[in-house]
């Protein structure tokens, strides 16, 4: 079984990042193309760390995120005065791009090796 999203993170969005340019302007926040495609890395990178067993009952945070999530994620923007961004870590899109591939790859070889 092929699971839900697999082929628009590993097929369908590569495809789309390399269509932005660096001078995509930012729909939402200040984040440059270059700046969003690290940051998703980044996240899909620290999704397979386990910190231990997952506790019996959600936390006070994990309640509320879920039922943020469940209402449909409205966000809002509220960008920060002064707000910065940090250094690129890569030196072109096209390589942060090449890392997201392979983390991706690396985040469901996790799910392949550890079925249950």
């Amino acid at each position: 079984m092929i699971p839900k999203y697999k082929n628009f993170l590993v097929e369908e969005l590569p495809t789309k990042l390399r269509r932005l340019t660096k001078d995509s302007m930012p729909n939402f926040g200040i984040m440059t193309a270059h700046h969003m495609i690290e940051h998703l890395v980044f996240v899909t990178k620290s999704l397979p760390k386990r910190k231990g067993e997952p506790a019996a009952e959600l936390t006070k945070s994990q309640l509320y995120f879920r039922k943020f999530i469940e209402s449909g994620a409205p966000f809002e923007h509220r960008p920060k005065e002064g707000a910065t961004l940090n250094d690129l870590r890569t030196e072109s899109m096209e390589e942060a791009i090449q890392l997201l591939e392979f983390a991706n790859e690396r985040f469901y070889a996790l799910f392949t090796s550890n079925p249950n």
